[in-house]
């Protein structure tokens, strides 16, 4: 039953977003297209596609050594707190969770702001999942402006009203020895972001080996 709930769930969450996968034909994956490159649709399925759920191809393993990764959401009218999303990864080894910790953060009205509350977020993945699946996390990081209703918009990481700050994050990072791969998701200005973020990492790791 709870499975079955899982399952229910996550068709919800690939059908608003109208990513379905195709049905098998072809020797060279698991699609049934006439150009082979072809993974997913968005808007509907192409001529010469049958379309199925997502959550059809989980039941019938038909997706080793391709992950999906569903990620956390900002709104409270949407499915995606993280527990949510870790529980669903525990359904099929294909699934890994994206943690977007901007998401997080305006959806608990501002809860990220010590290591510790970072902490509680990787710990529950590492319990439910396991460390191995957890080290292949996605993470997005920027700052969020966020409401009563969660999300608003992206900030930049200069911003001193809205959270999160990455050296909480980058602690955890650390001391846990994950190597996932993060990205900054700021509003305009990615690349000089993700230096910082970079130079926050670095100058933690030199200070913890100095220990």
């Amino acid at each position: 039953p709870e499975n079955d709930f899982l399952l229910s769930s996550l068709a919800l969450i690939a059908r608003p977003t109208k990513v379905w996968f195709c049905a098998c034909a072809l020797e060279v994956g698991i699609l049934d297209c006439k150009t082979p490159d072809f993974i997913g649709c968005t808007g509907g399925a192409p001529n010469g596609c049958s379309p199925r759920p997502l959550s059809r191809f989980l039941e019938d393993n038909l997706l080793e050594g391709i992950l999906l990764c569903p990620e956390t959401m900002g709104k409270t009218m949407q499915i995606g707190t993280y527990e949510e999303v870790v529980d669903l990864c525990t359904l099929n080894n294909c699934l890994v969770p994206t943690f977007d910790f901007g998401h997080i953060n305006s959806l608990e009205q501002g809860s990220l702001k010590t290591e510790k509350d970072f902490k509680r977020i990787i710990d529950y993945s590492i319990e439910k999942l396991g460390f191995e699946k957890t080290n292949k996390c996605h993470i997005h990081f920027s700052k969020i402006q966020y409401g009563s209703k969660g999300e608003i918009k992206h900030l930049n990481y200069d911003d001193t009203v809205f959270g999160p700050e990455f050296d909480g994050l980058a602690e955890i990072l650390i001391d846990y020895k994950l190597s996932p791969r993060v990205i900054c998701e700021s509003m305009n200005l990615m690349p000089h972001d993700a230096l910082i973020m970079k130079k926050i990492y670095l100058n933690l790791l030199d200070k913890n080996k100095k220990l």
